[in-house]
């Protein structure tokens, strides 16, 4: 049996709200999804992330985003690399807002 954690659970019911047949999320592992837009515009695709940040912000959970958008010829490798790279932007640009409000950050036993 498989049991899904409360923040495996928020997290899905977020990013597949409203998803119709066009958006499609993908779980590459650990933490990183990858969510693909089929016929959506950049400006389109941006209004669905802003609503993911938005619904997110209803709840104790905290994701960091990083899109690219593929047009003809571009690869798919280098449009992840590119998604990843804004991604890591954004979890540390999270980070200094949390610290700057006086925060503290998690710390993975590892770390």
């Amino acid at each position: 049996m498989y049991f899904q954690s409360t923040l495996t659970r928020t997290v899905n019911a977020v990013f597949i709200k409203d998803m119709g047949s066009n958006k499609h999320v993908y779980r590459m592992g650990g933490d990183e999804l990858v969510i693909t837009y089929l016929e959506k515009s950049e400006d389109e695709v941006r209004k669905d992330i802003e609503k993911m940040k938005s619904d997110l912000n209803e709840t104790k959970i905290v994701c960091a985003f990083g899109y690219s958008m593929i047009t003809d010829g571009t690869d798919f490798e280098d449009a992840l690399r590119v998604a990843d790279k804004e991604m890591y932007a954004n979890k540390a640009a999270i980070k200094r807002a949390v610290l700057e409000a006086g925060g503290k950050l998690h710390r993975r036993a590892s770390d």
